[in-house]
């Protein structure tokens, strides 16, 4: 799951705003946001409290910031800068603490100040029973690059493959060999058929293919003398009734991400037996767009620009629609030992930012 938490955080640097006399730009050590404040109001070295993008503020919470009830902090468009979140004095909630016991850099203050994360509502409809997600298949999140530069050096020392991040919802199935039987399922839940209705994810399980399409994989892996239990497929599912339909599509499309074999992810590319791209070529299995190539090198990607500013760009879905950001991983899998998988996403601040220019 991706971080998500109210810190106190140390700030780096208050620099000009390029465009507002009365406004500064304020960077925070280890962290790659950037924050709009009025001018005089941090300075270099404070510590200050962070509150994130998607943060539910409760009441007492908004009226620090004189925002109305229960605000969601949002990312917001300042003079053509993008400001990511919420800074504030830990002074301005002392009555969290005593006079003795203020927190230091790095404390997490996510349960103390009861802020939630926002969730989107997922598609609700009459069609489906949610159970637990089948065996070998696991809650699925990325942590977000901002928080980790730690392991943006980590990818940008290899070869990466840089996928756009599709704004949609998950969506995902699974063969079972040991019962001979096929899954549907979203995030958090496995989704069951309802009478002779049927569900949005059921449906565009059956509009893809995606029966042959695992049975095409399965098949493979028996060519290759791999042993397994289970198949599953992750996607995203874009089109009316999700999200909004972002991408004004006029039917539901599923751009697959990932390929696991017992709950593992696959090599994205060449690693001798079984790899992503290798099965999206010969099962006609639409992926989600790449942005570069595989094999690329991230840190050339990336060239004089920054993590963020090469996440900002047009949609290949639809062209005409900002990409919500990207999504890097290794060309070959690799786990940390304090990480986990070593995969990240970098959301476009200017996508975070749509509508919000002021």
């Amino acid at each position: 799951m991706s971080t998500f938490a109210v810190t106190v955080e140390k700030i780096e640097s208050v620099s000009e705003h390029p465009n507002a006399d009365k406004l500064e730009i304020v960077k925070l050590w280890g962290l790659d946001y950037t924050f709009v404040v009025g001018i005089g109001m941090f300075f270099e070295g404070q510590n200050v409290i962070f509150f994130p993008i998607d943060s539910v503020l409760p009441d007492e919470i908004s009226k620090v910031f004189e925002l109305k009830e229960k605000s969601i902090v949002k990312a917001v468009k300042l003079r053509g800068v993008v400001s990511q979140g919420l800074l504030a004095h830990v002074g301005e909630f002392h009555q969290y603490f005593s006079d003795y016991d203020y927190p230091d850099v790095g404390h997490d203050l996510t349960n103390t100040f009861g802020v939630t994360k926002y969730e989107p509502e997922a598609v609700i409809t009459k069609s489906g029973d949610l159970v637990k997600l089948p065996d070998y298949v696991s809650h699925y999140d990325i942590e977000n690059a901002e928080r980790h530069a730690r392991i943006v050096d980590l990818l940008a020392s290899g070869k990466v493959v840089v996928t756009e991040k599709v704004e949609g919802s998950h969506w995902g199935c699974t063969y079972d060999s040991r019962d001979d039987s096929y899954h549907v399922f979203q995030r958090n839940y496995e989704i069951l058929p309802v009478g002779d209705k049927i569900h949005t994810w059921h449906k565009a399980f059956e509009e893809g293919n995606f029966k042959d399409k695992l049975l095409n994989i399965v098949q493979h892996l028996g060519k290759k003398k791999v042993k397994f239990d289970v198949v599953t497929i992750r996607g995203e599912i874009v089109g009316p009734g999700i999200q909004k339909n972002y991408y004004k599509l006029p039917n539901h499309r599923v751009y697959v991400f990932e390929i696991e074999i017992d709950g593992v992810p696959i090599d994205a590319f060449d690693n001798g037996r079984v790899s992503f791209y290798d099965l999206i070529i010969d099962f006609d299995i639409v992926p989600v767009p790449l942005i570069i190539i595989p094999k690329a090198n991230l840190i050339y990607w990336i060239g004089d620009s920054t993590l963020p500013e090469r996440a900002n760009g047009m949609s290949k879905i639809n062209k005409s629609k900002m990409r919500e950001g990207i999504v890097i991983r290794p060309m070959n899998e690799m786990y940390d030992e304090e990480f986990g998988r070593v995969f990240i996403k970098q959301k476009s601040p200017e996508y975070l930012a749509i509508g919000s220019e002021s």
